[in-house]
């Protein structure tokens, strides 16, 4: 596997393969999903709410088909790669970072019987280990902010993609509309991360390689209240996970949880589904 040399690549990856991370990702969200979730109300659990977002994401895009050919970048568990392969026959690869994680999603794509439609490659966007053209359709679900080399995102997506009638559909938490420069740089800080995406930023990158940005569907919102339903959760079965989970990584975990809450309310920072196509 081609390494990446960029800090926030690195630091991801060390922190979704530890021990403490996978049990709580796995437990909190349902161990299926491991992103924001789209909410009917603040009571809705964490994995239906996740799910949504997967089917929400899907009829954005619109026809999938068991000869589109799809990339799922920073898979996570494979939630949304066996959800989609269950439903059109489409193939998905799915290339995610943690060694971790993937194992759990080699397991249960070969107890739901998708192995012959689902693939798991362990690697990193900055160096998509695929030939031009290979893939119909780019999907990712809040893992581009792991990177601090966007652009190199872009510039591989647009790579692999084929050149006429590929589609890009993708969330990511990233930096609102004119944000304070003042206030995020704190929010960063906190969050460990070097740079956000934005609007702005990812409708310019992918318009230079002639892509059209179909649609953005904002949900703010939603990153406020998919957070407090994870705070929530945490102090619900925190008795359960406090065997396996240092009392120290839980403290991070809500310091870092409140933060996004804080930087959403207070409109620095915004969430929701982007589609591009050329």
């Amino acid at each position: 596997m081609n390494e990446s040399k960029d800090s926030s690549v690195t630091r991801a990856r060390t922190y979704y393969n530890s021990s403490a991370a996978d049990r709580f990702y796995f437990i909190i969200w349902g161990g299926n999903d491991i992103h924001i979730g789209l909410y009917t109300s603040d009571k809705e659990p964490i994995a239906s709410a996740s799910q949504r977002t997967v089917e929400r994401m899907t009829e954005t895009v619109g026809t999938i088909t068991s000869n589109t050919r799809v990339l799922d970048l920073g898979a996570g568990y494979g939630g949304a790669a066996r959800w989609l392969a269950s439903r059109s026959g489409c193939k998905v690869t799915c290339l995610n970072l943690s060694e971790v994680q993937n194992k759990r999603n080699r397991s249960m794509t070969r107890e739901a019987e998708l192995d012959h439609l689902v693939k798991i490659v362990d690697g990193d966007f900055e160096h998509l280990p695929f030939d031009d053209g290979s893939f119909d359709l780019i999907w990712s679900q809040d893992s581009f902010l792991h990177s601090s080399n966007r652009q190199t995102v872009v510039r591989e997506i647009s790579r692999v993609l084929i050149p006429k009638g590929g589609a890009v559909v993708f969330t990511d938490p990233m930096a609102a509309t004119n944000p304070s420069e003042e206030k995020l740089g704190p929010i960063k800080q906190r969050l460990s991360i070097d740079t956000f995406g934005s609007q702005k930023f990812y409708d310019e990158e992918f318009a230079q390689y002639g892509f059209e940005a179909v649609s953005f569907e904002g949900h703010r919102d939603q990153l406020t209240l998919h957070y407090s339903r994870v705070l929530q959760e945490i102090e619900k079965q925190k008795e359960a996970l406090d065997k396996d989970i240092p009392t120290d990584y839980f403290e991070r975990v809500k310091d870092g949880l409140s933060t996004w809450i804080t930087g959403a309310k207070e409109e620095q920072l915004d969430w929701g589904i982007h589609l591009f196509r050329r």
